[in-house]
């Protein structure tokens, strides 16, 4: 029997050290009957000449004008000939284990979609920091009470809700007929990941393996570092589009007011969009008014850089988060990236 085909995918921006080790942790696997398409997304950096260097038959690499992230993974995953589909950032780096274990699962197991994996998080020079184990540790923000939030539910798809344990596309690995269900990438710089899962939750069971099978980079230049506004921003965004997914007897209660209520207090405790709760608000009131008025594309039009309505949310953002800022640097308090920096050294 022919065994299956797998694409992976790797975008390439700016990342001239990491690349090499990107593509090498690749070409160590395991599973080797492997399509791997390298799309370099305008580096300014040596890049492409590294890449260059790679002349296994087995990589397709292309160049291209700068894109974005989304748009490079989607052209790469529209260019797949694969059965299955991964992909790896070009500052991370997969185990060498990788892609035969997650293949054996999802292929025997055969109800889940997406399939992703703990998380061994390193630093720039390769050390490791760190296991995030799923939802369990490692948290993007600080969670009190965690009796009080989706943490305490062994749920995936609510756990998912709470935050992207998932963290990053290079965790990601699911058939190509079920991201042609799902659909492509959408247009967001940090949080592209997320909403690919939020939305891939909603047509099967997430699997999750429980070993390290990635290695996740944090360094200077991480994407989430650029922009903490506009990262908000998509937060919210993300929340806004997609809790209409979670309208399940499934996951509420509403036959059992005991029940109810926990999960009601739950739900309060685990949405946390770092004080920007009216931000929020509008834009999930002004998806549900375009929906119903059948202005049905009118959640992504909020996507484009020049849109009034986000123009003026990301100005209220800005003035929010600087207040934040204020406040904790009187309160001796840290930020999240300083928060994160202490749970992992």
């Amino acid at each position: 029997m022919k065994l299956p085909l797998v694409t992976v995918v790797i975008p390439s921006f700016n990342h001239e050290k990491f690349i090499g080790k990107a593509i090498e942790s690749v070409l160590r696997q395991t599973y080797d009957r492997l399509e791997i398409i390298i799309i370099d997304d305008g580096s300014k950096d040596n890049s492409p000449d590294i890449i260059r260097c790679y002349q296994d038959v087995r990589i397709r690499f292309i160049e291209q004008e700068n894109q974005g992230a989304h748009n490079t993974i989607n052209r790469g995953l529209r260019m797949a000939k694969g059965d299955y589909l991964c992909i790896l950032n070009s500052d991370d780096e997969f185990h060498p284990d990788r892609i035969k274990k997650i293949l054996d699962r999802i292929t025997e197991d055969k109800t889940s979609g997406l399939a992703c994996s703990y998380i061994e998080v390193i630093n720039s020079f390769g050390k490791s920091l760190g296991i995030k184990e799923g939802a369990r540790n490692l948290d993007p923000w600080p969670v009190k009470n965690e009796e009080l939030t989706f943490k305490a539910i062994d749920c995936l798809p609510l756990n998912l809700l709470m935050s992207n344990f998932i963290s990053t596309t290079s965790n990601m690995f699911f058939s190509r007929s079920f991201w042609k269900e799902v659909g492509p990438f959408r247009n967001l710089r940090f949080t592209h990941d997320w909403d690919f899962a939020l939305r891939a939750a909603e047509h099967s069971p997430i699997m999750l393996v429980p070993e390290p099978l990635v290695r996740y980079r944090i360094h200077e230049n991480n994407t989430i570092r650029e922009n903490k506004v506009a990262m908000v921003f998509e937060i919210a965004w993300v929340l806004a589009e997609n809790l209409h997914r979670y309208v399940q007897k499934d996951f509420i209660p509403f036959e059992k007011p005991e029940e109810l209520e926990i999960f009601t207090e739950r739900f309060h405790n685990s949405l946390y969009v770092y004080g920007c709760d009216k931000e929020l608000f509008t834009i999930l009131w002004m998806i549900l008014a375009s929906r119903k008025l059948g202005y049905e594309k009118f959640s992504e039009c909020l996507l484009e850089e020049n849109h009034p309505v986000r123009k003026y949310l990301l100005g209220q953002i800005r003035e929010k988060l600087g207040k934040n800022i204020s406040d904790r640097k009187k309160k001796g308090t840290e930020d999240m990236l300083g928060y994160i920096r202490k749970k992992l050294l």
